[in-house]
């Protein structure tokens, strides 16, 4: 699903219609290709090459919004590794637990202070 970003849509009144994308548009269909096709290009490196490779697609054309929605569309469908030498909530755990030692957890505000 499009993030309200990248929903495009028009107002008439009160009321708001999402503004559709003719499903036959050339340009639009040789977009999605071009992005399927990258993605299938990047299948094994990593993400930040992914998004690098889309950035420069991208670009600074007019029809960034729509081309961002598709990027949107095809990340939402994908899976990413994950290579860490251990588990992402462990490591978070760890550094929590390290950065207590340094910044303890305030009292709660609704404790009376006592003076």
């Amino acid at each position: 699903m499009l993030t309200s970003d990248l929903a495009v849509s028009w107002r008439r009144g009160d009321k708001v219609f999402p503004r559709l994308l003719k499903t036959n548009d050339a340009n639009y269909l040789r977009d999605a290709q071009i992005l399927i096709e990258i993605f299938e290009d990047f299948a094994g490196k990593t993400r930040g090459e992914l998004e690098r490779e889309l950035e420069e697609y991208v670009g600074t054309g007019t029809d960034y919004r729509i081309l961002r929605g598709f990027i949107k569309l095809l990340i939402d469908r994908s899976e990413f590794e994950t290579a860490s030498v251990a588990e992402p909530s462990e490591i978070r755990q760890k550094v929590f637990l390290e950065a207590g030692k340094f910044q303890p957890v305030l009292p709660d505000s609704n404790q009376k202070k006592k003076f």
